[in-house]
């Protein structure tokens, strides 16, 4: 595990049952000094000037790692865990009373659970999940994977009496209820499984009916008298104003924004729905046409298309040429006649 530097950060925000406090911290841990940085958050919570917070340094006696932190605000008391060193320790806010509580191995995270003085952790490598007392005594295990799943972080909630931690490998979410005379783990619930998102359409301050920006035009698209019966054409696809609610727009067709088509006109559209039931509509048209073809086709009104049109009159220069040829005609009869006078 790499070190230097800044390497963990918390916020924590302490409103406890049993514990008469409101009070918002903010750790982190510089395992260069080695140290461990704390500011109280502003009051009321407003975070213009977060930057300007003077932070307090605990200066930690061994050069240890700090790869988690929780706090326990009634003792004043920081806690954290050494990866590497494979141990937990704690320290008075004031920088006194430095120990190590607890020699593991591979303490990935640790969680405190004030209300019942215990100190929960995941054991990487081990596999496995513990607790203990605050004090680092009565150590006991509590669950032990017997697969590849390797447990990271953990959160504890002792209000509810529920244990979470996430896995690497099998990248699970796992929900444990604990009571003081038997721990029941519940099956892994992955991750994908536990959170819905949804469009927070009622909180968000964009109300603007939605619209759809950037429509392609109608696209003509000539191919050649030996060419097959089908092109490729692709457009960019259109946009959404940014100033509706939880816009989403979907394509009349097949593919997104472009494919191949037929010879013939293929009609073609856009809609967009915003979360108050607003539409807009986005219609234009793909023709695929031979380059003699009859006229009767529409028109290119859009992107360029690719071969040349044919049209039913000469172009200019061609009426130029025969317009000179008949007034050299004429010269010639003249002159012929007066030679035969």
């Amino acid at each position: 595990m790499a070190r230097g530097g800044i390497w963990h950060i918390s916020v924590l925000v302490y409103a406890i049952f049993g514990f008469h406090m409101n009070t918002a911290q903010i750790f982190i841990g510089d395992s260069n000094t080695p140290g461990i940085l704390y500011a109280s958050l502003p009051e009321p919570r407003d975070d213009t000037y977060i930057m300007d917070t003077r932070f307090t340094l605990i200066r930690l006696s061994e050069n240890r790692g700090i790869d988690g932190i929780d706090y326990d605000p009634e003792n004043e008391m920081v806690y954290w865990n050494d990866f590497s060193g494979s141990q937990i320790s704690r320290i008075q806010l004031d920088g006194t009373n430095q120990e190590v509580i607890i020699s593991t191995s591979s303490p990935h995270s640790i969680a405190l659970d004030l209300v019942n003085g215990k100190i929960y952790w995941t054991m990487y490598n081990d596999k496995a999940i513990s607790r203990a007392n605050l004090d680092g005594s009565s150590v006991e295990e509590l669950f032990k994977y017997t697969s590849f799943a390797q447990p990271t972080s953990i959160l504890v909630d002792p209000v509810s009496g529920f244990l979470l931690w996430s896995t690497r490998l099998v990248n699970q979410v796992v929900k444990a209820t604990l009571n003081a005379t038997n721990e029941e783990v519940v099956r892994p619930i992955y991750a994908e499984g536990m959170f819905n998102e949804e469009c927070a359409d009622d909180t968000t301050p964009y109300n603007e009916p939605v619209a759809i920006e950037g429509c392609p035009d109608n696209i003509v698209v000539n191919i050649d008298e030996n060419a097959s019966n089908a092109s490729s054409i692709s457009w960019t696809e259109p946009g959404l104003n940014s100033w509706s609610s939880c816009p989403t727009m979907v394509f009349q067709g097949t593919g997104t924004n472009g494919g191949d088509f037929s010879l013939g006109i293929t009609e073609l559209s856009y809609r967009a729905s915003d979360a108050a039931g607003n539409t807009d509509d986005c219609q234009f048209s793909v023709t695929v046409r031979r380059s003699s073809a009859d006229e009767t086709l529409p028109p290119t009104t859009g992107q360029p298309t690719t071969g040349q049109p044919t049209t039913g009159q000469p172009s200019g220069s061609t009426a130029l040429v025969t317009s000179c040829s008949s007034v050299l005609l004429v010269l010639c009869i003249a002159l012929f006649l007066i030679v035969l006078k």
